[in-house]
């Protein structure tokens, strides 16, 4: 018998706010507004994209969703906070380079706007590629699918979803090829 665990995996967990149309207009209005008064701030956007000054809070629905996930994830001796928040418009042919997100516990991004076509997914790379590289490239590809061993996953942005991963696992988004702009909320979380 031959049994594989899966060991020390990081969780990723993909989420969606329900009625997200509701307030998505008035959003995408509130952002563009922000923009236009604004210069961008430059972290991780690359190819012209622009990403907020830090901004106070998230739509009242995401911020519901997000409680009740965390309520879920974590134990009731534990609480978390928010803390960096930003908006990301990702134009035509902008991108984010690799990086993390250092003095918190997990990243979140939430998509607000998202174009028809290839406008850019999030890659989250396996914190053990660089110790493991040659045993995950070698493994046998059912093998590797059934436990999800790769070198990074690929997450395709959805409108009105998001993701939320420990905020040390390294990531990047892909070049926007789409005429229109991708419109995304990211923070930080803090758990005490």
């Amino acid at each position: 018998m031959i049994n594989c665990i899966s060991a020390f995996t990081s969780p990723i967990i993909q989420y969606g706010v329900a009625d997200s149309e509701s307030f998505r207009s008035k959003l995408i209005a509130q952002i563009y507004d922000e923009k236009e008064q604004t210069e961008s701030v430059s972290y991780s956007n690359g190819g012209g994209g622009w990403q907020s000054p830090p901004q106070r809070k998230l739509p009242e629905l995401v911020e519901s969703t997000l409680s009740h996930i965390m309520s879920n994830v974590l134990t009731e001796d534990y609480a978390y906070t928010i803390g960096n928040l930003w908006y990301n418009v990702n134009t035509p042919q902008s991108y984010n380079h690799k990086h993390t997100h250092p003095l918190c516990d997990l990243a979140a991004i939430y998509y607000v706007k998202v174009p028809e076509g290839d406008c850019g997914r999030i890659e989250i790379e396996n914190p053990n590629y660089f110790n493991q590289v040659k045993l995950l490239d070698a493994m046998n590809p059912k093998l590797k699918e059934d436990m999800l061993s790769f070198t990074s996953m690929w997450f395709p942005p959805v409108e009105g979803t998001g993701l939320i991963f420990p905020s040390h696992l390294m990531h990047r988004v892909s070049e926007n090829n789409t005429t229109e702009d991708r419109i995304s909320i990211s923070w930080n979380i803090t758990i005490s």
